[in-house]
């Protein structure tokens, strides 16, 4: 056997050879290794004897081989049976230099060739083997230590490389320093001298420096720095400094305690900057600044300032990177000219590095501040912030202005930024509430606030605040108290709204789900902001129903006793604000009268007596009294307040000094007046108390005071009490109306000089309407003067109210026409001026009316006039110009562009043709109709739903039809404005249509999409068309007994009129046809030729009789007339024109004009048109000149 198994061969030379025998390597030099020791341990001839001379061929055959992926196992067998070998047997030569040589080459490519843990066994392996030879040269094994480092390099498994440096460690133990003794000659000559070997990678030297530390060769390391230094200390031209700096940094990175050539080289360090050579230096600078090995502080500030000091002369665009890799904090002491870079740099637009680089550097706050102003844009800002965050600059930054600093971090929701800030309670609140103001809030931001602080305490002061700025006196028009407004004493001096209010609102409707008393308080201001307010968003209005939701569900679960109860904590607050007299006051008392009337709702009368409540008491405090006797609406008739009500009237007649009206007269009438919210059985107020207090106010009306400012308040309390009087009282006092014009006049007196007033205006006019069907006085010029002149500055809530009630006055109240007209310039520039739209409608309805009645005037003026040049009909260039312009999109545009049309379209009632085609005329000049009929169908909308206003799905009922009879007045009434637009659009098509049809076929027949013109046509035959021919039979009709004074039979069908004219034993019979789409399409006249009549001449009469109704926009019955009077004047004798062959022309008149030569007779009109056409004044028969004979 053990001569069969010494013959074993393998081909070794095949590629594929360590994967075949990887799974027989391992077992076969286990057999070898116990071949061997069997020989040894038994002394017996060993199995290599048997191989004779070919042994040792046979066993680096074997070696040659290698581990074949096997097992790192594989190199413990090696090494085993080098040492059994080694025992007297001849097949390896231990003394041989070139078997050394053969076997450590074989041992190294096998290391180089290997993988994984099989390295450090081919380390081994060479390394105890060699120790097993006795030779005089082991440069190989340098060779292959160094390049055992070498592969350190590109070994990425830290578990190999480990077993690797613990090989070296394990067996080298005893000659260690002796080896890289050698080792780090060698690499000391290619540190200096890249030329003496292929320039190493640095990679290389940083785990050559491993493992000289894991190695524990402390004393190779300095060495290798010590040569470092020396050499760069000789300063020599030729030497490359990139590796020996890296070799320093590498040294200091190693060692805890530098030799002293390294720590001397560190404060020469600036002196090797150059233009080229920084960042190695730079490196070890911040390696020895962060070691503190330095020997002082001095030392330490004047490398680094002559570092700098180096850089401004060589690179200076390098000391940004220097600065910001130099890992030290500058400030002015110690480092002034960097400190001097630094501010200049922050004053300057910074890029994010260089942001970075200042706040890394310097906690300096000024220019910590210069970089704050700065910053150019969002970018930079977050920047900032997130270094703020790193370096916790917030307590150095705090105190300077960084409001846009804090609202970019609000606005991106910097957790962590905000986190901190929330350390400084003043400033996080302040800046959440200047977000809160400009910001978008989205979930996110309720959701990180929730958790607190909040504002609670700025909001309510705001809250306050912007009460006491309310204006009271446009208040007073509408709030849940009305007039009791005046008892407040203190008024702001210049009224105004704050904006930030309902965003308080909404953020804290948002956040809490309690009500407490500031909500409360928004919840109020919010009425009134929506009342003051001039555009106010949908928003507001949404989050006041959400708080008026949220409130009401909190005060479904107060009783009435509770609520009394003026130490309940939820309404403690409010009962206190309610004992004084400012607007909070007010505020408060709204709050609670509110409150009252919701816990009343299902209380019975019996149950509200039960309640023991001092009025006495209360009414020395007004604003509690007026809230809970105004929250009592529901029993105000109780027996339990008839005394206090007689008393509150009572006080009323105490009031008679002078200095006693204003402060005292307002208190006991706004008092008073509570009393009349209710509906009661019987007189509120006893009649002859009554009749002794109307004479009392006129007294005061009469006293020293009635004309101040303050009195005006107390104008406003009489004319509401008065109202109520005629309303609620059954017996009314004989002085009664007597005051009541007093009070009027001097009112509307103190109105104009008062315009401001809006209160004094609205309560005049309301106290007008109440009272203006009984005994008093007209004022119609006082009226129409309010009218004319209220101009509000604003518009909103509280001007449209008091506007509306001045339409009502206008609209019910029968002012003369004549004072009416006498204004007419200043309602027409009131019409094109205001934005309201009940204003607009009372002067449209005014200066209709103005206009129908100058028409009458004018049309005799007009006919009367010798020529066309002494009089023309002309529509006002105002009104034109209204129609000219680019139409807005705001309501009140709309309505102005319309209103506009209804005036201009009252020009053409009633009047002749000639006034109506010089009308036309002057519309067609900017093509002001077809313009009016595209927006007109535009605005429509054909297919939209909101058309059931005309159409309600049943067949048109003609005599109801609202399209005809839109009224300026009662439909605005009945309609929103959204559906009256939409019937004002259809009524002026309509108009258009009856007035000037002959256009709005003209229009038609232009339009190039037949889709629109489909729609046109259909819109027409259902809405308009039936209302025309309806009007067109009317008329006929109308004219009948006229016409058949001629001897004219008139017949009337459904769509056709017929007329029959006796001539002689003939009959003329003719008939004028309406079609479906009528005035899309012509009405079409026609009759068989007559006898005695020449056909050129007959053609001439139907197109003439045509031509007034499609060209001139005559009516039908004027076409039946001008027809009947041909025939009539053709067989009376009358000569017929020789170019129309009519003898009546359109305009009535007859052929005037003869040629002196041919003796050819001519309408002017006719002539006139052949002159113009032909461009010359020759007759259009005897073409001789045409001189006009009378």
């Amino acid at each position: 056997f053990q001569r069969s198994f010494i013959k074993i061969k393998f081909k070794s030379n095949k590629i594929s050879g360590s994967i075949i025998y990887s799974n027989v390597i391992i077992p076969f030099w286990q057999a070898i290794v116990r071949l061997t020791e069997f020989g040894i341990n038994n002394n017996l001839k060993n199995f290599w004897d048997l191989a004779g001379s070919k042994s040792s061929t046979r066993f680096y055959e074997y070696l040659k081989l290698g581990p074949c992926n096997s097992d790192p196992t594989y190199y413990s067998l090696i090494i085993k049976v080098f040492q059994d070998l080694q025992q007297k047997l001849d097949v390896v030569d231990f003394n041989s230099q070139e078997e050394y040589d053969y076997v450590i080459n074989l041992l190294s490519k096998q290391y180089s060739t290997t993988m994984g843990s099989l390295k450090a066994g081919a380390l081994n392996c060479a390394l105890k083997t060699s120790d097993l030879f006795t030779v005089e040269s082991t440069v190989l094994i340098d060779e292959l230590i160094l390049q055992v480092l070498r592969s350190l390099v590109t070994i990425r498994v830290q578990r190999d490389k480990n077993a690797i440096i613990q090989t070296l460690e394990s067996n080298l133990s005893s000659g260690t320093d002796k080896v890289f003794e050698k080792l780090n000659k060698t690499v000391e000559k290619f540190i200096i001298d890249a030329n003496a070997i292929e320039s190493p990678q640095k990679s290389f030297l940083s785990v050559y420096f491993d493992v000289l530390k894991q190695l524990g060769l402390q004393s190779q390391l300095d060495s290798l720095a010590r040569h470092v230094c020396t050499d760069l200390l000789d300063e020599s031209d030729e030497l490359n400094l990139e590796i020996p700096f890296f070799v320093i940094k590498l040294y200091l990175n190693h060692v805890t305690e530098p030799i002293t050539e390294v720590t001397d080289l560190i404060v020469q360090l600036p002196a090797f900057v150059e233009e080229d050579f920084i960042t190695p230096v730079l490196e070890v600078l911040n390696i020895a600044i962060e070691k503190n090995l330095l020997q002082n502080e001095e030392e330490l500030i004047e490398t680094v300032n002559d570092f700098y000091l180096k850089l401004t002369m060589v690179r200076p665009d390098k000391i940004d990177y220097f600065i910001q890799n130099l890992g030290m904090t500058i400030d002015e002491k110690r480092f002034p000219e960097i400190y001097s870079h630094l501010t200049d740099i922050s004053k300057e637009g910074m890029s994010k590095d260089q942001i970075e680089m200042i706040v890394k550097s310097t906690k300096d706050k000024d220019v910590l501040l210069n970089v704050i102003q700065s910053l150019d844009d969002e970018d930079a800002y977050l920047k900032f912030i997130e270094l703020v965050v790193q370096y916790n600059l917030l307590p150095i930054i705090i105190d300077l202005d960084i409001s846009k600093l804090l609202h970019i971090a609000w606005n991106h929701l910097n957790v962590e930024f905000l986190t901190v800030l929330r350390e400084f309670k003043d400033n996080y609140l302040a800046s959440m509430i200047g977000f809160i103001k400009l910001g978008s809030l989205n979930d996110d931001f309720y959701k990180f606030i929730k958790t607190g602080p909040l504002p609670i305490e700025q909001f309510k002061q705001r809250i306050l605040d912007a009460i006491s700025k309310i204006d009271i006196f446009t208040v007073a028009i509408s709030n849940p108290l009305d007039s009791a407004v005046y008892l407040c004493n203190e008024r702001a001096t210049s009224p105004q709204l704050d904006d930030f209010i309902p965003t308080i609102g909404k953020f804290l409707n948002k956040i809490d789900e309690n009500v407490d008393t500031l909500l409360l308080l928004i919840k109020e201001y919010f009425a009134d902001y929506i009342l003051l307010k001039d555009d106010v968003d949908e928003d507001v209005v949404d989050v006041l129903s959400s708080i008026q939701q949220k409130v009401s569900k909190h005060f479904e679960s107060f009783k009435f006793g509770d609520l009394i109860n003026e130490n309940n904590p939820t309404f403690q607050e409010l009962w206190q604000f309610v004992e004084g007299n400012d607007i909070q006051a007010f505020y408060a008392a709204r709050i609670i009268k509110r409150a009252i009337e919701d816990s009343l709702e299902f209380e019975s009368l019996a149950s509200f007596e039960s309640f023991d409540i001092n009025y006495t008491k209360l009414v020395k405090s007004p604003f509690k009294f007026v809230s809970m006797v105004a929250g009592f609406s529901k029993f105000l008739n109780s027996k339990k307040l008839n005394r206090i009500r007689n008393y509150v009237l009572s006080e009323i007649l105490a009031v008679k000094k002078d200095e006693q009206i204003i402060a005292d007269g307002i208190k006991w009438v706004s008092l008073s007046l509570v009393f009349f919210n209710t509906e009661f059985g019987t007189d509120v107020y006893p009649i002859h108390k009554l009749t002794m207090v109307l004479r009392l106010i006129s007294d005061w009306l009469d006293s020293s005071v009635a004309y101040d400012n303050e009195f005006i308040d107390l104008r406003v309390l009489i004319s509401r009490f008065l109202g109520f009087i005629i309303q609620n009282q059954t017996n009314i006092p004989d002085n009664y109306y007597e005051l009541a014009n007093k009070v009027l006049e001097n009112n509307f007196e103190i109105i104009q000089l008062e315009p401001n007033r809006l209160d004094l205006n609205y309560y005049t006019l309301k106290f007008y309407i109440s009272v203006m069907d009984k005994r008093v006085s007209k004022f119609d010029e006082e009226l129409i003067d309010i009218f004319i002149n209220f101009n509000a500055t604003c518009r909103n809530q509280a001007t449209i109210l008091v506007e509306q009630t001045i339409a009502r006055v206008l609209r019910e109240s029968p002012i003369e026409m004549k004072i009416v007209q006498s204004k007419k310039d200043s309602i027409f520039k009131l019409f094109t001026d205001s934005k309201s739209i009940s204003v607009q409608r009372i002067c449209t309805w005014y200066l209709r009316q103005i206009i129908l009645l100058e028409q009458q005037d004018f049309v005799v003026e007009y006919q009367l006039s010798k020529n066309d040049e002494e009089m023309q009909a002309r529509i006002p260039e105002e009104l034109i110009k209204i129609v000219n312009h680019t139409l807005g999109h705001q309501e009140y545009e709309v309505f102005q562009y319309m209103w506009s049309w209804i005036l201009i379209l009252s020009y053409m009632e009633d009047i002749t043709l000639k006034m109506k085609n010089e009308y036309i005329g002057q519309l067609l000049q900017n093509k002001e109709l077809p313009i009016l009929f595209d927006f007109v169908f535009e605005y429509l909308h054909i297919e939209d739903e909101s058309l059931y206003i005309i159409d309600s799905g049943k067949p048109q009922d003609i005599e109801n039809n609202v399209i005809p009879n839109y009224d300026l007045i009662e439909t605005g009434k009945s309609e929103s404005s959204t559906h009256e637009l939409k019937l004002l659009a259809t009524y002026l098509y309509f108009k258009c249509a009856q007035l000037c049809g002959s256009q709005v076929q003209l229009w038609f027949q232009e339009i190039r999409d037949k889709q629109f013109k489909n729609i046109v046509e259909k819109f027409t035959v259902k809405f308009i068309s039936p209302i025309l021919v309806k009007d067109i039979k009317q008329n006929v009709g109308k004219e009948i007994g006229k016409l058949q004074q001629n001897e004219v039979n008139i017949k009337i069908g459904t769509n056709q009129i017929k007329a029959n004219i006796p001539v002689e034993e003939e009959n003329i019979s003719m008939r004028w046809s309406i079609p479906a789409n009528y005035p899309l399409s012509n009405v079409a006249v026609e009759g068989p030729l007559c006898v005695g009549v020449k056909e050129n001449q007959w053609k001439a009469w139907l197109l003439a009789s045509q031509k007034i109704i499609s060209l001139t926009n005559g009516s039908i019955a004027k076409s039946i007339e001008l027809f009947c009077k041909n025939v009539n004047l053709h067989f009376s004798g009358f000569e017929d024109c020789a170019i129309c062959y009519s003898i009546l022309h359109q305009d009535s008149s007859l052929p005037s004009k003869t040629c002196t030569t041919c003796s050819n007779k001519f309408h002017a009109a006719c002539l006139y048109k052949w002159f113009k056409s032909s461009g010359s004044s020759t007759c259009p028969l005897c073409r001789s000149t045409f001189n006009f004979r009378r």
